[in-house]
């Protein structure tokens, strides 16, 4: 057989047997990578824009994007936008294309992520933080307060979050419109916060015989010391009434959850310090 020839056929078997391997497999599938430039901080009241870029091996089919604070809840006093899509395998964010963060009057100063997700072939998500810095909106009143279980016979169960009161149960009978959540021990061995309605339907006797018992609501949120004390305006609190709500709750030292109050408000509460039992009781910090 004619040399080059011999050598032609060679080269071909080469390649394909490179192909075949996947080493030059044109048609393999890349990851989108999202590269973004630091965003720093961002003043209360203000915007940002935010510059990178994102690189895939075929069209971007889908960007979105999304704000959250420390602990991964969900923001809504601040807004992002940015393309959502591009026919090409490559976006630059700059210009009337950059990523606009928009922070809003009430946003409280605290670090926050950003989080883009893209879809070009296959799906990659990437997070970067940012810091808000300033101050905006209504000042939050903070209380702390002491709270027994049933059968505690100095410390009432029943407590007013707007007011700062907490009431035995004669106090409580003459204040059954002004509870918002009541604490007590359950049978089933664990200790609750819960409506005014679901102590009465439980049958505990400090409510028995209240009439029309608020049903107020109750969320459970995720959150450190530290980021309670970062919650510093009223506008803060009702940006975190989202999640499942429900008339009781069962509770341990450390837990958060917040509450839409006899008086239509929201209350941010924290068990500070607790002792188990129905003779035992709760210290609360209460943000409003």
């Amino acid at each position: 057989m004619n040399r080059l020839l011999k050598l032609i056929l060679t080269g071909s078997i080469i390649v394909t047997g490179f192909i075949g391997c996947g080493l030059l497999d044109a048609t393999e599938e890349s990851t989108p990578e999202i590269t973004i430039n630091s965003i720093g901080s961002i003043d209360v009241g203000t915007f940002k824009n935010v510059t990178g870029k994102v690189t895939a091996g075929e069209a971007i089919t889908s960007i979105a994007y999304t704000i959250t604070d420390a602990s991964d809840n969900d923001v809504s006093t601040i807004t992002v936008s940015g393309p959502s899509s591009s026919s090409e395998d490559k976006i630059e964010f700059k210009d009337n294309d950059a990523i606009k963060i928009t922070v809003g009057n009430n946003a409280v100063a605290a670090d926050y992520k950003l989080k883009i997700t893209v879809t070009a072939g296959s799906t990659v998500d990437a997070t970067f933080n940012f810091t808000v810095s300033g101050s905006g909106g209504t000042a939050v009143e903070t209380v702390t307060l002491d709270a027994g279980a049933n059968q505690n016979s100095t410390l009432g169960s029943s407590i007013d979050l707007d007011g700062g009161d907490v009431w035995l149960s004669a106090q409580a009978a003459n204040n059954v419109s002004k509870i918002d959540i009541c604490y007590s021990h359950t049978s089933s061995g664990g200790d609750k916060v819960g409506s005014p309605y679901w102590a009465q339907e439980s049958d505990y006797n400090y409510a028995k015989d209240w009439s029309n018992p608020p049903q107020t609501k109750i969320i459970k949120l995720s959150m450190t010391s530290a980021e309670f004390d970062a919650v510093t305006t009223k506008e803060a609190i009702e940006a975190k009434w989202s999640g499942t709500e429900v008339i009781s709750l069962a509770v341990v030292e450390g837990d958060v959850f917040i509450v839409k109050t006899t008086e239509d408000a929201y209350a941010l509460v924290r068990i500070t310090d607790q002792v188990a039992g129905e003779t035992g009781k709760i210290t609360i910090k209460v943000a409003r």
